[in-house]
């Protein structure tokens, strides 16, 4: 065993003697926390991998412009069982701490370096829209769903992590890469959009289907917040909104009947889905990077694997394949089933 899986070992033995890891009582535990002190101030509370309390006062008078409290929730792999203070935040958060809150840029508030208006932007997003339809990246998803989404457990939500803003989007200059930033966040969304439409017609028989689209980004600006809430300027889908969410929200709405999509995060989004929703079964289903477990990473939580498990159908979308374009990098596709669900409540 080498240093990393020891360190690995010593965080999940702690976690499971201790009971400190993202569960749904401890994050909803810290939720409600942080609904209260960021009105009212006074200490946050929670508890690091071996049950030790720790605090940190709150106190939002002092916030800067444009700053909320946000939590920081780290999934198994990124824990420390030594607590060494995590400089990547700005704010030495301890590394020993599951979940743990730090002063963050407010989303909501934040404008960003915007687009003017649709129609601005129009041409290049009809442009990734065409990338889009004719990639063999959607055509490959369309089969797969077809195929397996009816045996999937009920999908009534999709749940949307960093998606990408679209304040980078050129106006005049569309690029013909379906990777390019330019288009990326685009497709990533209109992805969202056919996977509901699969989800209605497959599994559900139903075009007109409730399922809600949830997206979640501390990139959006202020013109994409309202782009996606209005709907897109699409030329093929007639619902095309999509509800923005603040950072955590998005990780709260997680439920047995919801779909993840998150492509470009790594594997931070689906360690933290996963973990949290072990009680249950795990979501109905995941889009993200491939999940393959290689010991010799440090970078996979069992959690993970164990949803990948239960999943009955799984793809990887390959990065280059004939016969049309790949729109992003190599990504897994998986679907858990009802019987697998029901077996964990």
């Amino acid at each position: 065993m080498d240093d990393s899986e020891a360190k690995l070992r010593t965080v999940l033995d702690a976690i499971e003697k201790n009971g400190t890891g993202l569960t749904q009582a401890n994050l909803q535990d810290a939720k409600l926390q942080l609904e209260h002190l960021s009105k009212e101030g006074g200490v946050f509370k929670t508890r690091n991998l071996h049950g030790e309390e720790r605090t940190i006062p709150i106190d939002p008078t002092q916030l800067e412009p444009n700053q909320s409290f946000k939590l920081i929730l780290r999934p198994c792999q990124s824990c420390d069982p030594e607590g060494r203070p995590s400089p990547g935040d700005g704010f030495n958060s301890p590394t020993d701490c599951p979940i743990w809150i730090i002063p963050m840029r407010d989303s909501r508030n934040w404008k960003g370096d915007c687009c003017a208006t649709v129609k601005d932007i129009n041409e290049s997003i009809q442009h990734a829209e065409q990338l889009w339809l004719t990639s063999q990246t959607r055509a490959n998803l369309i089969e797969f769903f077809a195929q397996h989404v009816a045996s999937a457990n009920q999908i009534d939500q999709i749940v949307c992590f960093g998606l990408g803003d679209f304040s980078n989007i050129s106006a005049s200059d569309p690029v013909t890469d379906a990777q390019s930033l330019d288009n990326t966040c685009v497709i990533q969304h209109l992805a969202a959009l056919k996977i509901r439409r699969l989800a209605r017609r497959f599994q559900h028989g139903d075009p007109d289907r409730t399922i809600k689209i949830f997206a979640q980004d501390p990139d959006y600006c202020a013109f994409t917040r309202q782009l996606l809430t209005s709907g897109l300027p699409l030329g093929h889908e007639e619902d095309s909104a999509i509800e923005v969410v603040y950072n955590p929200e998005a990780f709260f709405l997680v439920n047995a009947n919801t779909f993840v999509l998150s492509i470009y995060v790594g594997r931070f989004v689906p360690q933290v889905v996963a973990e949290s929703t072990a009680a249950f079964g795990g979501p109905a289903g995941v889009l993200c990077g491939p999940v393959l477990k290689n010991p010799r990473e440090n970078s996979l939580c069992p959690e993970l694997w164990r949803l990948k498990q239960r999943c009955f159908a799984a793809m990887v979308l390959e990065e280059e394949e004939e016969g049309g374009e790949e729109v992003w990098p190599e990504t897994g596709v998986y679907l858990n089933s009802a019987e697998n669900v029901v077996s964990r409540l």
